[in-house]
């Protein structure tokens, strides 16, 4: 279990220790239970998220399960990446962006499919 590991590093000490984990993870096949309160790292490194507000379980899935739920995170007080608060201002702007974004190149695919008249959701 790490909790806030990498507060305090800079970016590229947050990177390199993120990447140590994920590697530890992927050769060790050990299970490692992160705690943070940045969403855009919690994006990136988890399969899994639980999401916890006073003690109490709010939701868990995958992070497009949980981040589609933007709305409702943010309601509760909690955050959510920056890329899906850019999604999110974008569907407000009418276009069909799928609830699901969390990361720059999943934006990057909804985007190009709309240019090419595809929707996204």
């Amino acid at each position: 279990m790490l909790d806030e590991p990498t507060a305090g590093l800079d970016p590229a000490g947050r990177e390199n220790l993120m990447a140590n984990i994920r590697d530890y993870h992927r050769n060790k096949k050990r299970t490692i239970i992160l705690v943070s309160h940045s969403m855009d790292e919690i994006a990136r490194n988890v399969d899994r998220i639980l999401v916890l507000k006073s003690a109490h379980v709010l939701m868990s899935g995958t992070p497009a399960e949980v981040f589609a739920r933007a709305e409702e995170l943010l309601s509760a007080g909690l955050d959510v990446p920056q890329v899906t608060r850019i999604a999110m201002r974008l569907r407000e702007q009418g276009l069909a962006i799928d609830p699901a974004v969390y990361t720059v190149e999943a934006l990057e695919r909804e985007l190009l499919a709309l240019r090419r008249g595809e929707t996204g959701c």
